[in-house]
């Protein structure tokens, strides 16, 4: 009797352990994957921004990973509603459509990681694309340890959040794609352009605004603008305007700009037209991969693409070496 008592003690024991091994599994919590969306869940100031990410549809697309947001707090988010005069997410969302709603969101979004010690001050492309599909972009700056994108329209507040292989950088202000002129106005290399652009009297300004007009700008930097100012004798623009007539300037910067959205990489050995009317440029790539402009004067050397593909809503810049000259 007591050889059968034992081994039907034994199966008691072991059934009753397994259930309860089976309880514990069930009651433990479950571990969340390490991911951008599952970590704004874990900040209580970021719950506008989850909110909006889930609104837009993005929740997969930030489970993903080498990515980087920018999250803007509930307190930048309440100031960015009040200041469009919506009263929440959801007007947001009526003000906006669902495709300008999804396309700002993404634009807080980078398709790598980009920890605070990697920023340099530069343009960043985003996940948000312009109606070519190509990416937008913002301008990123660092001094020090202060971090800021579009000039001050947004300022890391809290930095390097690391999740998986991912990061966020909770930030004080909500981002907007930027038009032609804002890129430009953006970017403190650009200090001469900008310049240019407000001094001018030909609606220069309006005209890389429209976001319904799609544009090319070959866009000196400041060091191409001051040595173009130098050459003429002046030290800034109202010195140049006051040596020429009024719309030299106007026709200046049109000859810069091109109709359309040309990348760089669709840019041929070829004479485009400027929106200076009557007026051409020359591309001219090189073997080794570069790309130079000739202008219509045949100054040498040519002027070359620093940096291209620069993208807005309503078109891109190359920034270029040197002040291109028409006849």
């Amino acid at each position: 009797m007591i050889k059968i008592i034992k081994p039907l003690l034994l199966v008691f024991f072991l059934t009753t352990l397994l259930a309860s091994c089976a309880k514990d599994e069930k009651s433990a919590p479950q571990q969340l994957e390490a991911n951008i969306y599952n970590e704004l869940g874990q900040h209580p100031d970021l719950s506008i921004t989850l909110k909006a990410i889930e609104m837009a549809g993005l929740q997969d697309v930030l489970r993903q990973n080498n990515l980087t947001l920018f999250a803007p707090t509930d307190s930048a988010f309440a100031l960015y509603l009040d200041d469009l005069g919506v009263d929440s997410l959801s007007g947001l969302y009526n003000f906006y459509g669902a495709a300008t709603f999804k396309n700002v969101m993404l634009y807080h979004i980078l398709q790598k990681k980009v920890e605070a010690t990697d920023v340099v001050n530069s343009y960043i492309a985003t996940a948000a694309t312009n109606s070519n599909n190509n990416h937008l972009h913002a301008y990123i700056s660092r001094v020090d340890k202060n971090i800021s994108l579009n000039s001050f329209a947004a300022s890391v507040s809290q930095r390097d959040i690391k999740t998986g292989e991912s990061v966020i950088h909770k930030v004080d202000g909500v981002l907007s794609p930027l038009t032609l002129n804002g890129l430009i106005r953006v970017n403190p290399n650009f200090s001469k352009l900008k310049a240019a652009i407000s001094k001018c009297q030909n609606n220069i300004e309006t005209i890389l605004n429209q976001e319904n007009q799609v544009h090319t700008i070959f866009g000196p930097d400041d060091l191409a603008m001051n040595a173009f100012l130098s050459g003429e004798g002046v030290a800034d623009w109202s010195e140049f305007t006051n040596a020429n007539s009024s719309n030299t300037l106007g026709d200046l910067l049109k000859y810069h700009i091109l109709s359309g959205e040309i990348q760089a990489q669709d840019l041929q050995n070829n004479r485009y037209a400027t929106i200076h009317s009557g007026h051409w440029i020359e591309i001219i790539k090189e073997q080794g991969g570069s790309i130079n402009i000739q202008d219509e004067k045949g100054t040498l050397p040519n002027a070359s693409l620093k940096t291209s593909d620069i993208t807005a809503i309503n078109g891109t810049i190359h920034i270029i070496n040197k002040v291109l000259k028409h006849n």
